[in-house]
């Protein structure tokens, strides 16, 4: 279920608490938190919580080095098991920990894309002998958790790469354009207009090929075929229909667009070279 989730694009924040109340469910355990690792602050944050206080949420910071349990974790890499804080040698239990009279618990690293992200940790106030088949299921969330984070993080990224990209191709004197090989146009900046007279709403969802003149067709498929191979195509000189039913002679600029290691469309710049 944590894996539909994740995969189903939930939210960081709303992963993280469906995680913390999957594992306080199945393990049968009060606490369960959710620790992002601040490397400046040498620190975690209280991300989410499943036992403590609420209101510390997203603001409570726990204590890193050597000496808490989360700290240790991170620096051992490996899940780490504490079956009772009152003997515990390795570490003392931070103050949050302390705060509630945990006793017991289990701590393991959510793995980030270059650096660990932080610490999945489930806790009692019980003695308890945890096994491991709970270490493993712990680490299998935890690990759902990290798949689900780092997905988040790329689509923001791509999102934010996305937004510069149109902001520049908005204001570009050049006709802008991406195609898919399924669905066609997706955008084309505003150029288009003076460069073939039609506008951008008029032109997404349609093929490139239905406005190349059949002139320039057979030059115009052998870039695509490069495109295909995923090689980028440079200073392909094209006749395109305008509206009116004119001829406009536009240089192109083709990169392909790469999906898991497969060609799903191209990435145009065309420059109107009709004058010349």
């Amino acid at each position: 279920a944590l894996g539909h989730s994740a995969l189903a694009g939930a939210g960081s924040r709303e992963l993280m608490n469906a995680v913390v109340r999957t594992v306080a469910e199945h393990l049968g355990v009060e606490y369960v938190k959710v620790l992002r690792y601040l490397p400046d602050e040498e620190m975690f944050l209280l991300e989410a919580a499943v036992g403590f206080d609420s209101a510390q949420t997203g603001m409570r910071r726990v204590e890193g080095g050597a000496d808490s349990q989360a700290g240790y974790t991170l620096l051992s890499g490996k899940p780490v098991i504490v079956d009772d804080f009152r003997t515990e040698t390795r570490f003392h239990g931070p103050a949050l920990l302390r705060d509630e009279e945990i006793m017991s618990g289990i701590s393991v690293i959510i793995q980030g894309d270059k650096a660990p992200y932080g610490v999945l940790g489930a806790h009692t106030r019980m003695r308890r002998i945890f096994t491991r088949d709970d270490i493993n299921f712990v680490q299998a969330a935890a690990n759902v958790l990290a798949q689900g984070i780092e997905r988040r993080v790329a689509e923001e990224a791509l999102m934010m790469s996305e937004e510069k990209f149109r902001e520049i191709a908005q204001r570009s004197f050049d006709m802008i354009y991406t195609c898919y090989h399924e669905g066609g146009i997706t955008y084309i900046s505003p150029a288009v207009e003076r460069i073939l007279g039609y506008t951008p709403a008029e032109l997404v969802g349609s093929w490139c090929r239905n406005f190349v003149s059949p002139s320039s067709l057979a030059a115009w498929k052998e870039g695509q075929k490069k495109i295909a191979r995923g090689e980028p195509v440079e200073g392909l000189e094209v006749e395109f229909r305008r509206k009116d039913g004119t001829a406009a002679f536009v240089e192109l600029n083709e990169s392909p667009i790469m999906e898991h290691g497969r060609v799903v469309g191209v990435q145009v710049v065309g420059r109107d070279i009709t004058e010349r």
